[in-house]
């Protein structure tokens, strides 16, 4: 496509009004100035945005509406209705209901789980059966294991490692080949 063939286009071809969104920003598109038609240039007009306020137009990129965003960014091919825009906000609040009723349930639960009586009841896990009696030579009855000694062993877990992180020497080791 020569020069001259773009410059005409572009100048022929206007932006056309695609669609506006619920804040009343309007969305153009201008044709294609390349060979591909399908690559559009795709623009938005921000509703009483002056350009001598940036720090606005910044705010303002990050409320639109995800479904014109995709269209922006030729993620989505058709622009979104306003009934569509507006099933999106309705479905917003109705999350933010929900997140707020879970709010208040897990603090409605962590009250109960505060309270004193909670607390009364001891678990059981932490009380040890007593050791069994085992009958001696001479007839009597003693307790298999009363030291102290030996019961702190049985409480402490193992602490050894089951493997070494220390750098050892590398040993080879020669491979038995044929059973003999």
């Amino acid at each position: 496509m020569s020069f001259l063939t773009r410059i005409w286009r572009s100048l022929r071809g206007r932006a056309h009004l695609v669609g506006r969104d619920l804040d009343g920003n309007r969305f153009y598109e201008y044709p294609s100035t390349s060979d591909d038609p399908r690559r559009t240039k795709r623009v938005v007009k921000y509703l009483g945005l002056r350009l001598e306020e940036p720090a606005e137009a910044a705010i303002r990129v990050k409320r639109l509406a995800v479904q014109w965003k995709m269209w922006l960014s030729h993620t989505r091919p058709n622009p979104p209705t306003l009934e569509e825009l507006q099933a999106d906000v309705v479905r917003q609040q109705r999350v933010l209901a929900n997140v707020a009723l879970l709010e208040e349930q897990e603090r409605q639960r962590k009250a109960r789980i505060g309270s004193p009586e909670a607390f009364r009841e001891e678990p059981a896990s932490s009380i040890e059966p007593a050791p069994a009696p085992v009958q001696t030579d001479e007839g009597a009855f003693r307790y298999a294991s009363t030291t102290v000694q030996e019961q702190e062993t049985k409480r402490q877990p193992e602490l050894t490692p089951v493997y070494s992180d220390e750098p050892q020497a590398w040993s080879p080791r020669t491979v038995r080949r044929g059973g003999s």
